[in-house]
């Protein structure tokens, strides 16, 4: 089994637990509700952080990698913002599409692999958001981005260390699905190798929400 097609198989069997954290869809019971609470504020912060971004800067296209059952695009889409999403599970993009088709909007879901996809327009802005989690190789994510990106980069990176994340990570070792942890001084190195200068680190309790200009 190759690295993207562990990550493959495991999101498209938790698709539907996956859309239910951010409230719609399948009905969350307590315990879940309780780990959401307790473990999930970087999820929902960083939410929070990408969609307050995307609408301060007035935004018109977004491209969204690691889309999954597109919750942001959904939101953007309310706002007037073309999206296009790119996923590697179909059971992820048939959710996303199910939303996008029930308030007619006009979403472009793409199935496969982001360096695998030849994109014809630029977007505004790109997001990343629990997508480097599962990239064995960030910098060739980058230099693709900075091809597809006239504006900004926003993405998710996991920070390393603390026993939830060696929870997370044997948990997800288990299910065949590779995990990559980050600090900050590798991410300042990642920059400076994608020929990024113009960035902000931000901390995000169990996790860094990068903001870098193209």
């Amino acid at each position: 089994m190759n690295d993207e097609q562990g990550v493959k198989t495991f999101f498209s069997a938790y698709a539907e637990d996956f859309d239910s954290i951010y409230g719609d869809g399948k009905k969350r019971n307590f315990l879940n509700k309780m780990a959401d609470n307790m473990f999930r504020k970087s999820m929902y912060e960083r939410y929070k952080r990408t969609i307050n971004f995307i609408l301060e800067k007035n935004t018109k296209s977004v491209l969204d990698v690691g889309c999954g059952s597109g919750r942001y695009s959904i939101d953007l889409a309310g706002n007037g913002v073309l999206v296009t999403g790119i996923d590697l599970s179909q059971n992820m993009l048939d959710i996303a599409i199910k939303n996008s088709q029930k308030f007619d909007f006009n979403n472009n879901y793409l199935l496969g692999s982001y360096l695998e996809v030849d994109l014809e327009n630029k977007h505004e802005v790109a997001i990343l958001m629990g997508f480097f989690d599962y990239i064995s190789d960030p910098l060739e994510i980058l230099i693709k981005l900075k091809k597809d990106t006239s504006n900004y980069i926003l993405a998710s990176f996991p920070k390393s260390g603390g026993i939830l994340g060696l929870q997370r990570k044997i948990r997800y070792k288990m299910r065949n699905c590779q995990l990559f942890y980050y600090d900050k001084d590798y991410l300042d190195n990642l920059m400076k190798d994608a020929g990024i200068s113009e960035y902000e680190i931000q901390n995000n309790d169990r996790e860094f929400f990068l903001v870098a200009k193209i």
